[in-house]
């Protein structure tokens, strides 16, 4: 998906460069004009030599009885012809340049607009009122339009509280940052179908800082999520981090401890409790909260083996089920992480962040009991 974002971003922003004007060839050519003849006017308006006499007014300014040199013309004349001259090549290069980058503007976003048109990923172009300015072929398909009528607006929505999502979403945004959009996002068609979305949405602004343009990459989840409301044990999954959630481990666990008490396949689940993720959300805002909550799984995920289980299991909890795993081994992995966590500071917008970590840690076996009296013993242990 991440793929796909990228090539869409780039893409979508390519056909919003602006046309070069065909203004800027005349106005250089106009001001080249301006200045040298400022400069004769400058030199004397009304001399039999200057713009005046090579103009024929000098006659009527009192100074017709001058007569111009014998061989040749006026100096100023010949500075008015060569002004025209450089005036009309100025004219022309401008204009042969300007001709160039319009014909590049327009073979690189007729590129722009076919990468869009060729990608699977439904792509959205709102305009600076949120009104929809394309759809690819993949957004007809997800919004059941066709090219004939396609819609003006969108509908997106933050399911529960139903407020519109999109100028709540984009009004304290950057320019050119990638926003994911909130896992609880819903688009409702014009038919009145309700679709669970996931993705994200770029926003182009200008010199300004007013919003430009918006461009939105869906994916419709509407029939995974509801696999996942069906499932809860086997497709558990925490939106922010992509690791199994919490009730992915406690069902995991829940089957070890129903099946698993000899003590040649030894295992481990351990607990990572990390203070200080509220306190970045309430001082830096829920986009540095979640930065720091995935900076924080990219740091544990190289202590976890191929055959352990990493999970979210809170806000500030993260657990691990460490498979065939000696104590020895578990000791090492806790430590690891102990120390990688310890150096791992978290920085954003100038401000430097450090989050404390505790473990601990229970054995099965030897442990023997419930899910519920598991999860108590390594909070004590922690």
């Amino acid at each position: 998906m991440e793929l796909a974002e990228d090539e869409g971003g780039e893409a979508a922003e390519m056909t919003m460069k602006n046309r070069p004007s065909i203004l800027l060839p005349i106005t250089a050519g106009f001001a080249v004009v301006f200045v040298v003849m400022l400069v004769l006017f400058v030199a004397g308006f009304g001399e039999s030599g200057g713009v005046a006499g090579w103009l024929g007014l000098t006659s009527w300014l009192g100074g017709g009885s001058q007569e111009s040199p014998e061989y040749g013309m006026p100096l100023s004349q010949a500075i008015a012809v060569i002004d025209l001259l450089i005036a009309l090549l100025a004219i022309a290069v401008t204009t042969r340049l300007a001709r160039q980058r319009e014909t590049q503007l327009v073979a690189e976003m007729e590129r722009a607009e076919g990468t869009l048109e060729a990608l699977t990923q439904p792509v959205i172009r709102l305009d600076s009122q949120y009104h929809i300015d394309y759809l690819n072929p993949a957004a007809y398909k997800l919004l059941g339009e066709t090219e004939d009528a396609p819609p003006t607006t969108l509908d997106l929505v933050v399911d529960g509280s139903r407020r519109p999502l999109l100028a709540n979403l984009l009004t304290e945004q950057a320019s050119d940052e990638l926003i994911p959009l909130p896992p609880d996002t819903r688009l409702i068609t014009r038919q009145g179908i309700e679709l669970e979305v996931d993705g994200s949405c770029r926003v182009v602004r200008g010199m300004d800082g007013r919003i430009q343009v918006v461009i939105l990459l869906l994916r419709d989840i509407t029939e995974e999520r509801e696999w996942t409301r069906l499932q809860p044990d086997l497709w558990d999954r925490d939106p922010l981090t992509t690791l199994p959630g919490r009730n992915f481990m406690i069902g995991r666990l829940t089957r070890i401890l129903e099946r698993e008490r000899a003590g040649d396949r030894p295992l481990s689940y351990i607990q990572i409790e990390l203070d200080g993720i509220q306190r970045v959300y309430q001082e830096a805002g829920p986009r540095a909260g979640d930065a720091l909550v995935r900076h924080l799984t990219v740091l544990l995920r190289p202590h976890i083996r191929d055959t352990d289980l990493l999970a979210r299991m809170d806000t500030q909890v993260f657990g691990a089920l460490l498979t065939l795993c000696p104590a020895e081994i578990t000791e090492r992995i806790m430590n690891g992480m102990l120390e990688t966590l310890a150096a791992g500071h978290f920085h954003w917008e100038g401000t430097t962040y450090s989050i404390q970590a505790r473990i601990g840690h229970v054995r099965i076996p030897p442990f023997q009991g419930s899910v519920e009296e598991l999860l108590e013993a390594v909070a004590r242990h922690a």
